[in-house]
């Protein structure tokens, strides 16, 4: 009977380890205030709202907001340069999950 308790206790520990794991890697993958996962200079990908319409624009990072902005202070936000309809374009306030290692 010990055994099979052990057993049993071994095999929590087990699934206890792996939820932990999961847990920290979801916590790695989310964006954090205060690290950005982009610096200035960085070539990005990112999606915006354009009249309604998501578009996914090449750009280069022109400022970090690493702690968000005024309208949001849940992730780390990026002022990005890009070329849009022949003209440089800067787009303020791109939030980090929006965002995307150019060729991504």
């Amino acid at each position: 009977m010990d055994k099979k308790y052990n057993q049993v206790n071994g095999h929590a520990a087990i699934l206890n380890l792996n939820v932990n794991y999961n847990k920290i890697k979801l916590m790695e993958e989310k964006q954090m205030l205060g690290k950005p996962r982009f610096k200035r200079e960085d070539l990005v990908t990112f999606n915006f709202n354009i009249e309604g319409e998501i578009q996914k624009i090449d750009g280069v990072i022109y400022i970090v907001d690493a702690y968000g902005t005024f309208e949001q202070n849940e992730e780390p936000s990026y002022d990005i340069e890009a070329l849009y309809k022949g003209e440089v374009t800067l787009f303020k306030h791109v939030r980090e999950s929006e965002v995307s290692e150019r060729g991504n």
